[in-house]
């Protein structure tokens, strides 16, 4: 970590005013953030090979270190991921994800 907003503008050619920009929308889940963040666990399934589980999970720390705040804390972006990744998913994630759901119901059933 450690960047300040000059370095990161240095780094990807942004003024300092525009990254200070992305990052209180970031912060306000705006959607072209949440999309980005959606697309990213996407590629990550289609291209990386990762699971959905890991897809979310890398989602969601990525936009906690983004925002600097804790994962835990991520309940409302996670539901505006989920919304996103409804409408750009594939076929074969849409299928690995309701299974994933369905393995955590079946692990909430049994006593």
């Amino acid at each position: 970590m450690g960047d300040t907003i000059e370095s990161v503008s240095e780094g990807c050619g942004a003024t300092p005013a525009t990254i200070d920009r992305w990052h209180s929308e970031a912060k306000e889940h705006h959607p072209w953030f949440v999309r980005a963040m959606a697309e990213q666990a996407l590629y990550a399934f289609e291209q990386e090979n990762d699971s959905v589980e890991k897809s979310l999970c890398d989602a969601i720390g990525m936009y906690a270190f983004i925002t600097a705040r804790h994962p835990d804390r991520a309940d409302e972006f996670a539901d505006l991921l989920i919304c996103e990744l409804a409408r750009i998913a594939n076929e074969d994630f849409a299928d690995a994800y309701r299974s994933f759901v369905n393995s955590l119901q079946s692990e909430r059933d049994v006593p």
